[in-house]
């Protein structure tokens, strides 16, 4: 059926966008391969991660919005209570002032949280506080269409002025006289942050600005949203400025992906996540030659298979290997399995310095790394190797391993725990020599996690795309 639907369409329009690498809509794009496909979304980015596929032709961003008028500005209203329940009470009564004040007439507050139960309790609370004074219903997956159709029509026919419910009553639903948001549980992504902005904040000339209300208190949100929770923020400027630094990473994350070469169809590069956990190699070659990686497979035979891409621009090499090898549970010499690897090199020209990426992450890569950039390489080990510690503040070590002697048979120690450091004796202190550190801390006001063991290994407990190891 989709074949024939894609057989009799010259173009396919997907608006909102943002939903289309989820695997019904690709697999359903993808009988439009060679037709015109168009794609519309406020938000080009996804909560997973994921990118979209495409390229961007026309940016209209929220600020060009904000100054042409399409969207009114934003008040935000903060509510500061350590006990939720006395929180939810005054979020409520803070939207139900608003309503009481809206000299429109028109306005409508949606209360939001996070599930049904509590769609529920929150319901009960509008009730009780806005009795006499505006009609309150619920709305969630708990009910019946039929039900949510007459409830969504007290909305339009200004029945009902405050509805419950869980998200944000389903994309594209049109209701400009949303103007009050009374945020119970908070939405902890700036893509769907921005897609709620936006539905309240149309612009129409018998309607008001809109009003964010929520818990500054009990705030759990990523770091990129912390501001906008804080005491006093502005949201006309920090929301344009976060939808416009998210659109740009979108950008330079499409450019950097372009530049590499056709890689395997059945692996595109952008859903890749490799570990972040690599080795470092000082360089003196001047200029370091990718595409003679192959020498750094010796023992490689003729069953394996090696792919590769290289981004000259970014000087990023990506390699797959694919090797037989005989199993471990078996001598039989025809019984075989086949493990993939996955190598991420790249080449600072300024620092001279090659990282290196080993899905494996045992390995130093020694022959791989002097196939691309000259014997010459050096890889960095301790004491240097534990300099990437280097501007994490208020660093507290979770993973300790010590090169220290303890009689005849002991020449290891490791602790493991909450701030083991601080549990580390001063014989130890004095005597012992660092083997591996893990830690959490904050750099540049993000919370980060950062290890480094003395045979030259970094790491970090994300996942990561290519492209951010190269930044």
């Amino acid at each position: 059926m989709q074949k024939r639907i894609a057989h009799f369409c010259s173009h396919l329009f997907i608006d909102e966008a943002h939903h289309a690498e989820a695997k019904t809509w690709r697999n359903f794009r993808e009988n439009f391969e060679d037709k015109l496909v168009l794609q519309f979304t406020a938000t080009p980015f996804r909560e997973d991660g994921q990118k979209l596929d495409g390229k961007f032709i026309y940016i209209y961003s929220l600020k060009a919005a904000q100054e042409e008028n399409y969207f009114k500005p934003i008040r935000f209203h903060p509510i500061s209570e350590f006990n939720s329940k006395t929180g939810d009470i005054e979020i409520a009564k803070a939207a139900l002032k608003a309503l009481d004040e809206d000299r429109t007439g028109r306005h409508i507050v949606m209360a939001r949280v996070d599930s049904k139960a509590r769609a529920e309790e929150i319901f009960k609370l509008y009730q009780e506080l806005g009795k006499g004074r505006h009609e309150a219903i619920v709305i969630h997956s708990g009910m019946r269409a039929s039900t949510i159709r007459i409830e969504k029509q007290k909305l339009f026919d200004g029945d009902a002025k405050i509805v419950v419910c869980v998200d944000m009553l389903g994309e594209g639903f049109d209701l400009p006289e949303l103007k009050i948001a009374a945020f119970h549980d908070i939405r902890k992504s700036l893509s769907v942050t921005l897609q709620l902005a936006g539905r309240f904040t149309r612009s129409r000339p018998d309607l008001g600005d809109a009003l964010f209300i929520t818990n500054i208190a009990l705030i759990e949100v990523r770091d990129e949203l912390q501001q906008l929770y804080s005491r006093d923020p502005d949201w006309n400027e920090l929301l344009p400025a976060l939808s416009g630094a998210a659109i740009e990473d979108e950008v330079a994350t499409q450019k950097f992906f372009k530049g590499f070469a056709r890689f395997l169809d059945q692996v595109p590069l952008k859903d890749l996540r490799p570990a972040a956990s690599m080795v470092v190699y000082r360089t003196d070659c001047g200029k370091w030659k990718p595409e003679n990686f192959r020498k750094g497979f010796r023992r490689r035979s003729s069953r394996d298979k090696l792919f590769h891409t290289i981004n000259r621009d970014e000087n990023t090499l990506v390699v797959l290997a694919a090797t037989e090898d005989t199993v471990r549970w078996s001598d039989v010499e025809s019984i075989r399995e086949t493990n993939w690897e996955l190598l991420i090199a790249i080449w600072d020209s300024t620092l001279e310095l090659l990282y290196i990426h080993g899905s494996g992450i045992n390995g130093e890569y020694r022959e791989f790394a002097k196939a691309i950039c000259g014997k010459e390489v050096k890889l960095i080990v301790a004491p240097e190797v534990f300099r990437s510690f280097d501007g994490v503040k208020r660093l507290v070590m979770n993973n300790v391993g010590l090169e220290e002697h303890l009689g005849r048979q002991v020449r290891y120690t490791g602790r493991m725990g909450s701030d083991v450091e601080a549990k580390i004796g001063q014989d130890a202190r004095r005597t012992a020599k660092r083997a591996v550190l893990a830690g959490t801390g904050y750099q540049d006001g993000a919370r980060v996690t950062v290890g480094a063991a003395k045979r030259g290994r970094v790491w970090s407990t994300l996942r990561l795309r290519i492209d951010s190891f190269s930044q």
